[in-house]
């Protein structure tokens, strides 16, 4: 079998959490005996490309994805030989009958806004999809959004291929904090549907505690404004991007992680905190309750009042918060890259057969 393999992601995205997939997507199918190619490789400025280069080296040229990628087919290898095209990011190969097209469906946060963004990528995701031979859903949540946004779909091959998780093999190392006070964990984007600006509000009514959080970019100016008015200099800290090492330290010594996101696709921190054994406290309704079930914390609706009564209950009940440590372990180990990839192999195979 040939795969090619379109890491454009890596050029449009510096990190985040489908860099994160799409490297080990890539790493974890390396083992197979199978041809590969790759397009549009670019490893400056994103750790994900750099760990996936570093480890599965690849011949292709650098460079930048150019500004008409939505629109502009990746150019692949002529060939006769039937032929995987999966790309990172909504992306179609240059036609060839030999060459089946998988294209990966995270979820529906942005497409369903009324916005110029909104409706460009609902109009670029939905010409590669109703092209695709087949579609991967990282979730029942990810299906399900999916034909919800675009019905038309519906006749289509969608598989469900749950995300692996390997995230504690990396060695724990501290990062730079600014003091040694216990403290709850934010990890990702703030803004919008994530809830960010939830988490800040409990923490300015939450004594003994202090919010880190990791990832997401540097605080905005309203996030600044905000704990500045509210004297949250000593509560507050805003890491921007760290290691992997640097975030299984910050999961294994955090009190909770506090996930309050209204809309997930999978939600990959949740599932990394539980593999460290770091409670999360959650939102129903999308693919976290899916991925985690009943061992994760959750509301229909989170608010700052909710952390905080939820933070302040696993502080004085003990056994409850210990049997969470011990459990979230043992959740995480329903998730391997090892079955992602077997998964991933079988999902090939079938589209190659139509």
């Amino acid at each position: 079998m040939n795969i090619i393999f379109d890491h454009s992601i890596f050029s449009l995205q510096r990190q985040g959490g489908i860099s994160r997939w799409w490297k080990h997507h890539c790493l974890s199918l390396a083992k197979y005996d199978f041809s590969y190619y790759h397009t549009n490789y670019y490893r400056d400025n994103n750790p994900h490309a750099v760990a996936l280069q570093n480890m599965f080296p690849t011949s292709c040229k650098s460079g930048h994805v150019d500004k008409l990628w939505p629109i502009k087919r990746v150019s692949v290898p002529k060939t006769d030989t039937p032929s995987i095209f999966h790309s990172s990011y909504f992306r179609l190969p240059e036609k060839n009958k030999s060459i089946r097209t998988v294209v990966t469906f995270h979820d529906n946060t942005h497409l369903n806004q009324i916005s110029l963004e909104s409706i460009t990528k609902k109009l670029v995701f939905g010409r590669c999809l109703s092209q695709a031979d087949g579609i991967h859903c990282i979730s029942q949540t990810s299906k399900k959004q999916l034909l919800e946004t675009f019905p038309n779909l519906s006749d289509r091959r969608i598989e469900v291929i749950h995300h692996g998780m390997s995230f504690p093999n990396a060695k724990p190392a501290r990062p730079n904090l600014c003091n040694n006070k216990p403290f709850v964990l934010f990890v990702g984007p703030r803004s919008g549907y994530k809830n960010g600006s939830v988490a800040l509000e409990a923490i300015s009514k939450l004594d003994g505690f202090r919010l880190i959080f990791c990832g997401g970019g540097p605080p905005s100016k309203n996030e600044r404004e905000y704990v500045l008015q509210n004297s949250l200099e000593e509560s507050v800290q805003f890491l921007g991007p760290v290691s992997d090492s640097n975030l299984v330290w910050l999961y294994e010594n955090a009190f909770v992680l506090w996930f309050p996101s209204s809309s997930e696709g999978f939600g990959f921190p949740s599932l990394e905190a539980a593999a460290c054994g770091c409670p999360v406290l959650a939102q129903n309704g999308h693919a976290v309750e899916e991925i985690c079930g009943d061992w994760i914390l959750s509301t229909d609706l989170v608010s700052s009042d909710w952390l905080i009564k939820e933070t302040k209950s696993l502080s004085i009940d003990s056994e409850r918060y210990k049997a969470l440590s011990i459990d979230g372990p043992q959740l995480a180990t329903q998730y391997s890259w090892e079955l992602y990839a077997r998964s991933m192999k079988h999902f090939y195979e079938s589209i190659l057969n139509i």
